[in-house]
């Protein structure tokens, strides 16, 4: 006799004894396993039809047969774990269960040393029966726990929107989502966008709450992740605020990112006033000046906060530059951007470009002549930085992903 026979003739012989395999297994279950107790939620009933389906499904399982009851297994464990039974007093359910129907089989075949043997070279299919149900239940408890989290953040975020965006005289919805984020009333609070600079910026969503809690000096953060930028609330020793801009710029800088720092406000009621001065100073943002605070970067943030004003100066400025083909453009105000950094020093200027004094000279010169300005003049000068400024902030803005 083969042994698939003999495997068949028992799971037979305990069909016709399933009623009391299912007792043993259910008086066990509901004494020994939590969750499964008669004053924890499930009824005699449905702890029945569950370990039916389970028993056809192991049955299958043992003869070499594809299971015909997957998925209908896989629903009862999404339903327990949505009831609230921990994903180990699951398994252990099903270690329990399993042992029982092995038992209840080895009794069966107790004067049958023909399917005793049978049963015995069985056994590795129970074990694989468990590690089949181990892995269904892992992969159902982490679908839920990633759907639980997406719902807590999507929560998160509408309260912080609340925080960031309501006028706090509107009553207690305000204050009621700063206290459910456990956002204090009084502090010494900055509101913080990040901005990516340009297409080298992180491919992936930085995690940039984490980097920046994580920091000395600050006490808590609260970020939202929007389609191209991520805003955060933090709360910060007031020791630690002038030093921010230092504190954040690593940060930018290791993901190719901007961030623009709203004014220091003592009272959680001034977010929505941080929250607009945060995206006026990103916008200020430039791969030259990859933070911007709003309180100290006062030209860059008021070139940003007025555009068409922005605009009209690099017009007026730079528009005969504008004319020339592009790789004489990039040369001409690449050198003039240089020099202005280096504080008018052709040495130090043609240094940092890696060419002649000359090279230099030559394009400062050619620089004066299609602007009908001279580097002399330091009214000029400051009109050109502003106007040099604009131009980087228009490029980033239009260039961000």
């Amino acid at each position: 006799m083969t042994t698939e026979p003999v495997i068949d003739r028992l799971v037979r012989l305990a069909g016709d004894d399933v009623e009391t395999i299912l007792d043993r297994i259910v008086r066990a279950l509901r004494s020994d396993v939590p969750g499964y107790g008669p004053s924890e939620g499930l009824d005699e009933a449905d702890v029945r039809a569950a370990l039916t389906s389970y028993l056809l499904d192991v049955s299958d399982q043992i003869r070499g047969q594809p299971p015909r009851a997957s998925a209908a297994v896989e629903a009862i464990m999404r339903q327990r774990a949505e009831n609230g039974i921990t994903l180990t007093d699951m398994l252990h359910s099903y270690r329990v269960g399993i042992a029982l129907l092995w038992e209840s089989l080895a009794r069966l075949t107790a004067d049958d040393a023909v399917a005793k043997d049978a049963l015995i070279a069985a056994t590795p299919r129970f074990f694989q029966a468990l590690d089949r149900y181990s892995l269904a239940a892992n992969r159902v408890y982490h679908e839920i726990a990633i759907r639980s989290a997406r719902r807590s953040e999507q929560l998160r975020a509408s309260l912080l929107d609340v925080v960031l965006g309501t006028n706090p005289e509107s009553g207690s919805a305000f204050y009621n989502a700063a206290a459910n984020l456990g956002i204090p009333r009084s502090g010494s609070f900055v509101v913080l966008e990040f901005v990516p600079l340009d297409d080298g910026a992180a491919a992936e969503v930085p995690e940039f709450e984490a980097r920046v809690a994580e920091r000395e000096g600050i006490e808590s953060a609260w970020f939202r992740i929007l389609p191209r930028a991520q805003i955060g609330l933090i709360a910060a020793d007031p020791h630690a605020l002038p030093g921010i801009v230092e504190l954040l710029r690593p940060i930018a800088h290791s993901e190719r990112y901007g961030v623009g720092i709203s004014s220091p406000f003592s009272s959680v009621a001034g977010a929505g006033r941080g929250r607009t001065q945060a995206h006026v100073a990103a916008c200020a943002v430039t791969a030259q000046r990859s933070v911007v605070r709003y309180d100290e970067d006062l030209l860059p943030v008021l070139l940003a906060s007025a555009p068409e004003a922005a605009q009209t100066i690099v017009d007026r400025t730079l528009s005969t530059v504008f004319r020339l083909p592009s790789h004489l453009q990039a040369d001409l105000l690449e050198t003039v951007r240089t020099w202005i950094a280096q504080r008018g020093s052709v040495t130090a200027t043609a240094a940092a470009l890696h060419c002649h004094r000359n090279t230099v000279n030559y394009r400062l010169r050619r620089f004066e002549e299609i602007t009908g300005r001279s580097l002399a003049d330091n009214r000029w000068i400051a009109q050109l930085i502003l106007a040099l400024d604009a131009q980087d902030q228009r490029h980033r803005n239009a260039d961000a992903p």
